[in-house]
């Protein structure tokens, strides 16, 4: 159901001071038992991100982070699905409650979140790795 083509591209790149950010959140969060690290990256990079995904008119933004894809985040209006970010992270704070009853759409966004943000700390930690190696 996600947006098979995109015109428009919208691509967000992590510098340093937010790539700092992410990791000292994330070992916040990590630092929390029970807590998950990708929530408080998810939060800053919807901070950061500065796009309306509940407006039709983004239905066809391709939409990347670093080299990470996050265009299934786009509105899908044929299928009234709006989410956000925030949309998507109540979901986890509402310990999975409801999700059955979800639209597939949706459960799959939530998935595709998840997965993204780890996809995306993992290849910031390991340019990261590859920086210092190079300075050294």
């Amino acid at each position: 159901m996600t947006n098979a083509r995109s015109s428009r591209s919208h691509i967000l790149l992590i510098g340093d001071e937010t790539m700092k950010e992410m990791f000292e959140v994330k070992g916040v969060y990590s630092a929390d038992e029970g807590a998950d690290p990708w929530v408080g990256v998810a939060r800053i990079l919807e901070d950061r991100l500065d796009i309306d995904l509940t407006d039709p008119a983004n239905a066809d933004l391709r939409i990347q982070i670093n080299n990470e894809d996050f265009s299934y985040l786009a509105p899908h209006p044929a299928s009234e699905t709006y989410t956000t970010i925030s949309s998507l992270l109540k979901i986890y704070e509402n310990k999975l409650a409801g999700f059955d009853e979800l639209s597939d759409e949706v459960q799959y966004r939530y998935g595709m979140l998840i997965g993204s943000i780890g996809n995306l700390m993992f290849s910031l930690f390991d340019a990261e790795q590859e920086r210092k190696a190079l300075a050294a």
